[in-house]
């Protein structure tokens, strides 16, 4: 099954993730953290090495958090060009995890990914737990009308609609 969402020049296509795209989502987690490993002068060889540990450290975070998550890749034009993950729970969804390649970004991909969640939620809501350091996601999510609503020592919990919207008024 696959999900089309339309955006300026075409359409966004959402398919289940297959074993085969473990390399796309791979090279998704290694262009976003990349720029902060070479920060610390580190040799090509120790990069590729936490990398590879940070990202199975990470996938089985995701796993063990959210077993019941729906793990989908993004198309475009046919291109794989990034992963939506997103868990359906009773009290809404929650966007575990949005990327896109940087070559599309900053084009409405990811305000069109996250406003098609939202008229799928229904009355339950979306929330999103984004990195503090994240300025750009931070920074669409709030566009999009989604308020903070707690943090921890690394994330900032951003909900729509808000919960008093959700609660009704207040």
């Amino acid at each position: 099954m696959r999900d089309k969402i339309v955006v300026p020049g075409g359409a966004l296509w959402l398919r289940p993730a297959r074993p085969e795209d473990e390399d796309l989502r791979f090279d998704l987690f290694r262009q976003y953290r990349m720029e902060v490993l070479k920060l610390g002068r580190l040799s090509d060889a120790k990069i590729d090495e936490l990398l590879t540990s940070q990202y199975e450290s990470r996938m089985r975070s995701f796993r063990e958090r959210f077993p019941r998550a729906n793990w989908s890749v993004v198309e475009f034009e046919e291109m794989p060009i990034g992963e939506l993950v997103v868990d359906d729970s009773p009290d809404g969804l929650c966007v575990v995890d949005v990327a896109l390649r940087p070559d599309c970004q900053r084009r409405g991909f990811g305000s069109a990914l996250i406003r098609a969640l939202t008229a799928t939620a229904g009355g339950r809501g979306v929330r999103a737990m984004v990195l503090m350091t994240n300025a750009a996601s931070l920074g669409m999510f709030r566009r999009l009308g989604f308020v903070d609503s707690g943090h921890d020592s690394a994330h900032i919990e951003l909900r729509w609609p808000p919960l008093r919207e959700i609660k009704g008024g207040g």
